[in-house]
C-alpha cells in the first residue's frame, strides 16, 4: 500500500512535469514565429513589406519540432511577436496585421 504521502509526491512530480512540457512547447513555437518572421523579411524586396502566414509558422513548427499546431494558437504566436518587435513595421500577417 502506498502512503499518502508517496502518493502526493507522484501527484505533484506528474504536475511539475506537464508544466514543463507546456512552457517547453510554447517557447518552441515562439521560436517557429520567430523564424518565419526572419525569413519572411529575408524574402521581401527592400520597398514591400514582408507577409507572414499563420499556416508558414504552422509548417515550421511541423517541420523544426515535429508540433501540431491548431490555426488560432499559431496565430496568437505570431501576432504576439509582431507587437513584441516594435521595429518590424515592414512586417504584416496574412489577416493584414502589422506590429502595434
Amino acid at each position: 500500500m502506498t502512503s499518502w504521502w508517496a502518493r502526493r509526491r507522484e501527484v505533484r512530480r506528474a504536475r511539475s512535469a506537464a508544466a514543463l512540457a507546456a512552457g517547453e512547447r510554447h517557447r518552441q513555437l515562439v521560436h517557429a514565429a520567430d523564424w518565419t518572421i526572419t525569413d519572411a523579411r529575408r524574402a521581401a524586396a527592400s520597398d514591400e513589406p514582408a507577409v507572414v502566414s499563420v499556416a508558414a509558422v504552422q509548417h515550421r513548427a511541423a517541420a523544426d519540432d515535429g508540433l501540431q499546431v491548431e490555426p488560432e494558437e499559431a496565430a496568437a504566436v505570431l501576432r504576439a511577436r509582431l507587437r513584441l518587435r516594435a521595429g518590424w513595421f515592414d512586417v504584416m500577417d496574412d489577416a493584414g496585421e502589422g506590429a502595434r
